[in-house]
C-alpha cells in the first residue's frame, strides 16, 4: 500500500519593525521560525533562538521547514 500525500498550508506573516522586514513562518498556530531581512543581510531564526545567516529568502524558508521536519 502506498501512503497518501498530505497537503499542508504554511502561512507567512510579514511586518516591518524599525526598517527591518520580519516574516514569521507558521503552520497553523505553530511558529516554524522567523526570517529577518535587514538590507542585504538575511537571517533565519528558529523558535529555540538559534540563528542562521542565509543567502536568500527561499533558502531561509527551506531551512525552517527542514528543521521542523527533523524535530517534529
Amino acid at each position: 500500500m502506498s501512503k497518501k500525500t498530505k497537503t499542508i498550508e504554511l502561512y507567512e506573516d510579514e511586518k516591518t519593525v524599525n526598517g527591518v522586514e520580519i516574516s514569521e513562518l507558521k503552520l497553523g498556530d505553530q511558529s516554524l521560525g522567523t526570517i529577518m531581512i535587514e538590507g542585504s543581510k538575511i537571517t533565519a531564526s528558529l523558535p529555540s533562538g538559534e540563528s542562521f545567516n542565509v543567502k536568500d529568502h527561499a533558502e531561509a524558508i527551506n531551512l525552517l521547514i527542514s528543521h521542523y521536519h527533523l524535530h517534529a
